[in-house]
């Protein structure tokens, strides 16, 4: 009631018949022009990212999204997560890769062979040039020299796929290029008495007698194995030698056949290419020590006790 007449009551307030004036609503409520008792008095619609509960709006919890209007907090994708608070389905996203992967439109991929990743981006580094790693590698101390001969069995090709050709300066130069190659089932080295020294990685080959073609066929690292975890790891140090021979048989022309025979040894921790006779020898050490003559290579591996089946040689 005013003194020109009874007036409606403005928005947020409310009366009751016979009220001489309007009673406000509470402080968090809103009410429509003209309301008539306290229970008028409501919540304001919550916001886009809140929702309504029976004491005022509370924000959606993280991994939801509420648009305006709704009346509840909506899931998000299976495979996405998203802040509290969140007012849209595209406020969803994948969660941040771990180490070892990254993102792409449909979420997280392991790094391919030879790269690695830290968490959280969105693409793999490249190992560098000279260096391998396995699938789903999470940092670039991952990158190894080289993989061991033992991923690989010796014979003498006939015929293949060649996907890629590089001069090559050691066996270990040429498993890299295969391992570095797409594809890539076997690492083949020309004949000695070529002139030019040619590393050939190549597809689907056959093997057999004659014909002198060394080739290394790929056993593990691959798509099909569990990559590094499956062979030998050597570690190669330069200017370096492992102190003591092994028993017996010692020393041996090509470093296959000694990491070969190191491997069935229970008494040799390692190699050491020696200048002076140019041979690998098989040495008990496993710390190495610097070379007096600083032209020494030494070769130890990380898995004493793992034993891969033995190199075959085709004659």
């Amino acid at each position: 009631m005013t003194g020109s007449g009874c007036k409606q009551c403005r928005k947020n307030t409310f009366s009751a018949v016979g009220a001489s004036s309007c009673s406000d609503c509470p402080e968090d409520k809103v009410s429509a022009a003209g309301s008539t008792k306290f229970d008028d008095c409501v919540y304001a619609p919550c916001s886009a990212g809140s929702y309504m509960t029976g004491s005022g709006c509370k924000q959606c919890r993280k991994n939801t999204f509420k648009f305006a209007g709704a009346s509840f907090c909506f899931d998000c994708p299976e495979d996405k997560v998203s802040a509290a608070g969140s007012t849209k389905i595209d406020d969803c996203v994948y969660a941040p890769c771990s180490a070892g992967s990254y993102m792409t439109g449909s979420g997280c991929q392991q790094c391919g062979e030879n790269t690695f990743s830290a968490a959280g981006v969105s693409s793999c580094s490249d190992c560098p040039e000279d260096k391998v790693s396995a699938a789903g590698s999470t940092k670039i101390d991952d990158c190894i020299e080289y993989l061991a001969p033992s991923c690989f069995t010796m014979g003498l090709r006939t015929s293949g796929t060649v996907l890629r050709e590089v001069n090559y300066s050691s066996e270990e130069n040429c498993m890299n290029l295969c391992i570095k190659t797409a594809g890539c089932m076997a690492a083949v080295t020309s004949p000695l008495s070529w002139r030019k020294s040619s590393c050939y990685a190549i597809g689907d080959y056959t093997l057999s007698r004659g014909g002198g073609w060394a080739t290394a066929g790929r056993k593990c690292f691959d798509t099909t194995s569990t990559g590094l975890a499956s062979g030998i790891i050597w570690t190669k140090k330069l200017g370096k030698f492992l102190s003591r021979y092994s028993a017996g048989t010692a020393k041996y022309s090509t470093l296959l056949v000694a990491q070969d025979e190191c491997l069935k040894r229970s008494d040799c921790g390692g190699i050491t290419y020696e200048s002076f006779s140019k041979k690998y020898s098989l040495r008990k050490g496993t710390e190495f020590k610097d070379s007096p003559s600083g032209l020494e290579i030494s070769w130890i591996h990380a898995h004493r006790k793992l034993r891969l089946p033995k190199l075959i040689k085709i004659l």
